[in-house]
């Protein structure tokens, strides 16, 4: 090749048409053979950064477009590509930067517009991610990219009709556009509409068999219908196209923890630590442990994610202490006092999160634990009665609750955390706890602690329902509570985990796939010998739910009352 300007723009143009076609190893070629003739070519440095971008691999696409820009500074494309590189590889703050420097050098850069909206999203900044994105509409009302983007925006804010309008939008625009079709996938799936997301994720891999988030946004909807042998394969296909793809690890860890394969399953749940959103793991005294006897040495558990995790893998804490070495357990605070007087075996200090954490050897996160221990399905350690409420909390709860008078005591938790991500899923709407107002010899305890604002979300007064909740500081309270109580009926949330490792009778209320732990699906739960398993006969069917339990209700009520 000759070194000629109009030699390298010749070549660079059919380097060009090899990438838009898809054909990347070509055009990758080209644009390295011009860069060993001129090596400092801004347009081959940038193109070559586009192309590694595309590819996933955001740090050389930025450092290849950074190099572009100090040879061509006042390029607005460069800049507005690398926000875009930058934003890709998890630095949305230079991101916005650069993509606001591409707009003062070219206002009118349609895309740049685009990008910065995108930076900002990832920067939690919706509102002005939303104001970006309606400037690149403004400049290009046809940019497909800023419709589906924006759109991207309205249903993070829970606009939900919105975003589906401007889904359809690009589609009108780009009938074949493989982001658009996938964006609406979500968007269904979102308002319950799993087999209309389930065809826009399968058009997606008809257009662009190689979308890797399309495969993995199908397995979630395949979870949905817990159609799991499908959505594996879903999952599996993603990564095979993108092996560092966490949340598509993270949710094959899911559904093999669901199927049973808890072996493979707590092995690929390690990769949520790489999941966006999420923090990184702590950086914490003595070495990461992964199972090997202890020989004395101290070790600290530590709770991670919720406060039902934390109660759930509590169990593992003995048996950590069995290996050799004294177990220092850290936890939420909501959970330490009840932890503190539990007096487990072989845990030496309970301390709480953010404390000062006393000198150990080793540390581990306790939703590794099962993995570090080989837990499989027929290995889930008994937890039957772990955990006991402190006797002179129950004695003080004693006068609170007042004499028993024959009737069955009955406790109510009807809804999760609403910040965590299923819990549009878990959580009940109070309405339908009526269908319990009806069934004699029953005196109805409230365990809900967070309760909604709305009037309209408040439980039925014919339920005549003793509130006790504002003495419930935490959990401690809350064990002393049920430990006066003959039943615990609840969704899916920490009430369900604390009173099934009391071994309190508890029934627990499922959506139509639950979360993991609840299955095999049927009755019987393998991690609570006390827990009886309630499931949604279909999507959203609270109504069948709560029909089963007020059957059921009324048989243990009428066993109470003959005894």
């Amino acid at each position: 090749m000759h070194g000629t300007q109009a030699t390298i723009n010749q070549t660079l143009a059919a380097a060009v048409t090899h990438h838009r076609a898809g054909r990347l190893d070509d055009a990758e070629r080209i644009y390295r053979q011009v860069l060993a003739v001129v090596p400092n070519q801004p347009h081959a440095l940038y193109l070559l950064g586009t192309l590694k971008g595309q590819r996933g691999q955001s740090d050389a696409a930025v450092e290849l477009i950074g190099r572009a820009i100090s040879l061509a500074p006042e390029r607005a494309l460069y800049h507005s590509n690398l926000g875009e590189c930058l934003r890709m590889a998890g630095k949305p703050g230079p991101a916005v930067a650069a993509c606001q420097r591409a707009i003062a050098i070219q206002p009118g850069l349609v895309m740049a517009h685009n990008n910065l909206g995108s930076a900002l999203r990832d920067h939690g900044r919706l509102d002005e991610a939303a104001a970006a994105y309606l400037g690149a509409l403004r400049l290009g009302p046809d940019c497909v990219p800023a419709h589906t983007n924006l759109a991207n925006v309205r249903q993070d804010q829970g606009r939900i009709d919105e975003a589906m309008r401007l889904y359809q939008s690009a589609l009108r625009l780009a009938p074949n556009s493989p982001e658009a079709h996938c964006n609406l996938g979500s968007a269904l799936r979102g308002v319950g509409r799993q087999d209309e997301a389930i065809a826009e994720y399968r058009c997606t891999i008809r257009l662009k068999a190689g979308h890797f988030e399309a495969w993995n946004n199908l397995g979630v909807a395949l979870v949905d219908r817990t159609e799991f042998t499908e959505a594996l394969s879903a999952y599996r296909k993603a990564i095979a196209l993108k092996s560092d793809y966490a949340e598509a690890h993270q949710n094959l860890a899911l559904s093999l923890l669901s199927v049973g394969d808890y072996q493979a399953g707590f092995l690929e749940s390690e990769w949520r630590w790489q999941c966006k959103g999420r923090p990184r793991p702590r950086r914490l005294p003595g070495s990461r442990w992964e199972g090997e006897p202890l020989h004395g040495r101290t070790i600290m558990l530590y709770a991670e994610e919720g406060l039902g995790d934390a109660l759930q893998f509590v169990r593992f804490a003995p048996l950590v202490a069995a290996l050799g070495g004294p177990v220092v357990l850290e936890c939420q605070p909501e959970l330490l006092r009840l932890l503190q007087r539990q007096g487990l075996p072989g845990v030496c200090q309970v301390i709480g999160a953010g404390k000062p954490i006393p000198p150990v050897d080793l540390h581990c996160p306790l939703m590794s634990a099962p993995l570090c221990m080989g837990t499989t399905l027929d290995s889930i350690p008994d937890q039957a009665a772990l955990l006991a409420a402190d006797a002179e909390l129950v004695d003080a709860w004693r006068s609170k609750i007042g004499p028993g008078d024959g009737r069955l005591q009955v406790g109510l938790c009807w809804a999760g955390n609403p910040a965590q991500a299923n819990d549009r899923n878990r959580s009940m709407h109070p309405r339908h706890l009526a269908a319990l107002a009806d069934v004699p010899g029953v005196r109805f305890h409230d365990l809900q602690k967070v309760k909604s604002a709305d009037p309209d979300r408040l439980p039925p007064p014919a339920l005549q329902l003793e509130d006790h909740t504002a003495d419930l500081a935490d959990m401690a309270d809350t064990s002393a509570l049920i430990a006066h109580l003959d039943l615990v009926i609840t969704v899916d949330t920490s009430v369900a985990h604390l009173a099934g490792a009391m071994g309190k009778e508890v029934w627990v209320l499922l959506a139509f796939c639950p979360d993991w732990r609840y299955f095999p699906a049927g009755p019987v739960n393998r991690w609570y010998p006390a827990m009886r398993q309630f499931r949604q006969p279909r999507q959203g069917d609270w109504r069948g739910v709560m029909a089963m339990v007020s059957e059921a209700l009324e048989a243990r009520a009428g066993g109470q009352s003959d005894r």
